[in-house]
C-alpha cells in the first residue's frame, strides 16, 4: 500500500485546492500522516544477515503476529 492511498483520501476540502496548486504536497501531506498516526521500533543486531533476517521476520508478521500496514511481506 502506498502513502498516497493513506494520505490523499484523508485530505479535507480546503486542503484539495492548495494541493491542486502545489502549495500542499505528498511529500509534506506523508510526513505528517507518519508523525501523526504510525509508530516504529527498531532493535540492533551484530551483521547485515541478521538485520535481514528480523526484518523478514517483522515484515511477515511473526514477532508482532501481525503483519504491517506498510511494507509487509505476504
Amino acid at each position: 500500500m502506498k502513502s498516497f492511498s493513506l494520505v490523499i483520501p484523508a485530505l479535507k476540502k480546503e486542503q484539495l485546492a492548495a494541493f491542486a496548486t502545489g502549495e500542499l504536497t505528498l511529500d509534506q501531506l506523508t510526513k505528517n500522516y507518519i508523525l501523526e498516526k504510525l509508530s516504529f521500533q527498531f532493535a540492533t543486531s551484530s551483521s547485515g544477515e541478521e538485520a535481514y533476517a528480523l526484518e523478514a521476520k517483522c515484515r511477515s508478521g511473526e514477532i508482532f503476529g501481525e503483519h504491517p500496514l506498510l511494507n509487509p511481506l505476504m
